[in-house]
């Protein structure tokens, strides 16, 4: 889902991935295999996700609803695990 979310927020057709392999996953889902150009190598496409709205769970948010978490949202809806008295643009997760 990740991948998928990345292609969308990239705006491109698709996503590639190593995953699948050995597994029977594809029947059950939107996955087709390509050929990489450059190794020939075969590879899952699974089609970009661009949702009009994400429900995002959050690692932290603050008193004022200030959320923070990590990647490219659209049109996000969040619930969080701590409040915290204040969040700065350079915090990463762990570290304060």
């Amino acid at each position: 889902m990740a991948t998928r979310f990345m292609a969308g927020a990239s705006d491109l057709p698709f996503a590639i991935l190593r995953g699948y392999g050995g597994t029977d996953l594809a029947k059950h889902t939107n996955v087709r295999y390509i050929n990489c150009p450059f190794s020939g190598e075969e590879l899952a496409a699974v089609p970009a996700l661009r949702p009009d709205v994400a429900v995002v769970h959050a690692q932290e948010a603050d008193v004022a609803g200030n959320v923070q978490f990590w990647g490219i949202p659209r049109k996000p809806l969040a619930a969080r695990e701590n409040a915290v008295a204040g969040l700065r643009a350079t915090d990463t997760p762990g570290r304060r």
